[in-house]
């Protein structure tokens, strides 16, 4: 009688293939590389950068208070009388938001995580921390997370009549998008934030 044929299945073994060893070295490195950014994102939620950075910026400058909890700074020589320039959002575009205090500058910046809004909290916080007969201003650079927080924050400072006088002003100075492509959501701000701040 004859032999069948040997028919062997590539599948047969994957673990002592190198299809099997490239497979299992893939999976490793998914594994790892997960575990690295679910790591990343608990560190970046951790944070201390922006509340030591607000701690060593108010050492230097007396004239300002850090709310380290809320990650605000207020300037101590606001004048209630004025209107309230409120300024804030992502830190790591420094020195944007926290150093631009001074005569005729912000009166209050909330200052978010690295690269990311600061929350409705926080613009409240700083609305109440910098209080004014007049209204506020708050200044925002045109990013969605901005629009949300600050604008949430508005409607709910004239709810809690902090005053009636709350506008968001968003800076769209950008120019290297054309109007065509940047339609939906408007030119972001840039450097021409800095000459609003300092109104």
């Amino acid at each position: 009688m004859a032999k069948p044929p040997n028919y062997s299945s590539p599948y047969r073994d994957l673990g002592s293939s190198q299809f099997g060893k490239d497979a299992k070295r893939s999976a490793a490195k998914a594994k790892k590389k997960q575990f690295n950014l679910s790591a990343i994102a608990q560190l970046m939620a951790a944070n201390p950068l922006v509340p030591k950075t607000l701690i060593a910026l108010s050492a230097s400058n007396l004239h300002l208070h850090p709310d380290e909890t809320n990650r605000t700074v207020t300037n101590s020589h606001h004048d209630p009388s004025n209107v309230a320039i409120i300024g804030g959002g992502g830190s790591g575009h420094e020195p944007a938001w926290s150093c631009y205090f001074g005569d005729g500058m912000l009166s209050s910046a909330a200052c978010g995580d690295i690269f990311a809004s600061p929350s409705t909290k926080q613009v409240l916080v700083a609305i109440r921390s910098a209080p004014s007969s007049q209204g506020y201003i708050l200044l925002i650079t045109n990013y969605s997370g901005d629009h949300l927080h600050f604008g949430l924050a508005a409607d709910r400072a004239k709810a809690e009549g902090l005053s009636e006088n709350v506008i968001v002003l968003s800076a769209t100075d950008d120019v290297s998008i054309g109007r065509s492509r940047s339609s939906c959501l408007g030119r972001r701000g840039l450097a021409g934030h800095v000459f609003r701040m300092n109104s």
